[in-house]
């Protein structure tokens, strides 16, 4: 069994300390025909706080053929188009974005910057290898 250790997430201090905490990664073994797979740690449904910050994580893991540096996970919104990566530290922060794809760690975290009932809906976690999709996970987010 393999298990990655991943780097703290680094952020201007604009963003809410709810953003600083790290999702612990818990062990996992794929099973020996499988050769990608992808893990939201919060499992396929979810609740957040309406008007309060959330966040959502996903890693992947993947047999030694996908060398690490090729593999990329990226989110699917609840309308199908990809979620945009923070670019800046702004105090202007989009509704819903992404951080940790910056690293050589297959991870990233779904951030919502402001929850509220127009985000509710299914989101998709995505691998990548060289752009071509290997694997994918959904989850479900409803409001409290």
């Amino acid at each position: 069994m393999h298990t990655k250790s991943l780097k703290p997430l680094q952020l201007g201090s604009s963003v809410p300390l709810l953003f600083l905490i790290l999702a612990v990664t818990r062990g996992y073994q794929m099973t020996p025909n499988q050769e990608a797979d992808v893990i939201i740690d919060q499992g396929s449904h979810t609740t957040l706080q309406v008007n309060k910050p959330g966040l959502l994580y996903c890693y992947a893991q993947a047999q030694e053929s996908y060398p690490l540096y090729n593999l990329h996970v990226s989110w699917i919104d609840s309308k199908g188009q990809e979620v945009p990566i923070l670019k800046s530290t702004s105090t202007d922060l989009p509704a819903l974005y992404t951080v940790g794809e910056e690293y050589r760690i297959p991870h990233s975290y779904l951030v919502f910057s402001h929850f509220d009932k127009t985000l509710i809906g299914t989101y998709e976690c995505l691998l990548k290898c060289d752009g071509i999709q290997i694997a994918n996970q959904t989850i479900k987010v409803d409001s409290e």
